[in-house]
């Protein structure tokens, strides 16, 4: 994904291709940060009594 960031964003002014990459890295942080935090179903070791 990075290479093709690069690629998509080669000939652009610097401050363009900075705010791009700053956003692509952003948004790739978020999404590790969504799933670290993300709450596991319930295991076997809980007990559910509904019905």
């Amino acid at each position: 994904m990075e290479s093709q960031m690069e690629t998509l964003i080669k000939g652009l002014p610097e401050q363009t291709k900075m705010q791009a990459r700053i956003n692509f890295y952003s948004s790739r942080v978020e999404e590790k940060l969504r799933q670290v935090q993300k709450p596991e179903p319930p295991g076997q070791s809980e007990i559910s009594f509904e019905r």
